[in-house]
């Protein structure tokens, strides 16, 4: 973070050493200057309305491309915060200023890699699906729809509680809270309800995903062959779905 201070004659009465690198001068040479010695006629031009503004006690926020002399075109984000003396009257302004042009480019790298991964995943024969911090559904593939028989808005938007069997609920939300506070991969196997009515075991494995913002699991779905092969389950399964006495 880039901090520095000016009165109300735009002079530089303090800058730390952020300032001091972004100009690439030191500190003596900016301290006692004019924003318009230091930053340069156009640079100053693009921003006198905000400094004015500033000095007119109004609060300013604002990102900007700037030209920097020897790093390129930077993307910075600025905040001018009024210095309200005693009197009421405005003696100076902090001025609070972020370079964020690797953040930017981060994001960016980020958003396409999870465009990626959503349109590989849509093309998935398996159930894939990920989980927002609050459990909810973040993004469910059209594997997952089609299970579910729904819209992929609607599946991802749908209490997917409900899509399990009443005598798994309880045991797969203990090992699914336990498994994403682990942070570590880990793997579930349970009954879910299909489009058709008829109830599947499945067994899912989901992985944490770390990056800016993001920590929630990705899972992905197939049928449990050995658990299909287990007539008494799915003999279960179907009494339940009949109901008792029939």
């Amino acid at each position: 973070m880039m901090v520095a201070y000016c009165d109300a004659n735009q002079v530089y009465r303090f800058c730390n050493s952020g300032i001091a690198n972004w100009f690439g001068r030191p500190r003596s040479s900016i301290l006692g200057r004019s924003i318009r010695e230091v930053m340069g006629e156009q640079a100053y031009a693009v921003r006198r309305g905000a400094i004015e503004a500033a000095l007119e006690g109004e609060r300013q926020w604002f990102a900007a491309i700037f030209d920097h002399p020897t790093r390129g075109q930077r993307t910075v984000q600025s905040e001018y915060v009024p210095h309200v003396g005693k009197d009421g009257k405005v003696v100076g302004f902090a001025l609070l200023v972020q370079d964020l042009t690797e953040q930017r480019a981060a994001d960016a790298a980020a958003r396409e890699s999870e465009t990626r991964f959503r349109r590989i995943a849509d093309f998935a024969p398996v159930i894939m699906w990920v989980t927002r911090a609050d459990r909810t559904r973040e993004f469910v593939n059209r594997a997952y729809a089609d299970f579910m028989g729904c819209t992929q808005d609607e599946a991802r938007d749908a209490n997917w509680l409900a899509f399990i069997h009443p005598d798994d609920v309880d045991r797969l939300t203990r090992e699914s809270l336990a498994g994403e506070a682990s942070l570590q991969t880990f793997t579930l196997e349970g009954r879910y309800k299909r489009a058709d009515g008829e109830w599947r075991w499945l067994r899912s494995v989901s992985s944490p995903r770390f990056g800016p913002r993001r920590n929630s699991p990705a899972s992905s779905a197939r049928r449990s062959t050995s658990r299909s092969r287990k007539r008494p389950s799915l003999n279960f399964a179907a009494r339940w779905r009949r109901g008792p006495g029939r």
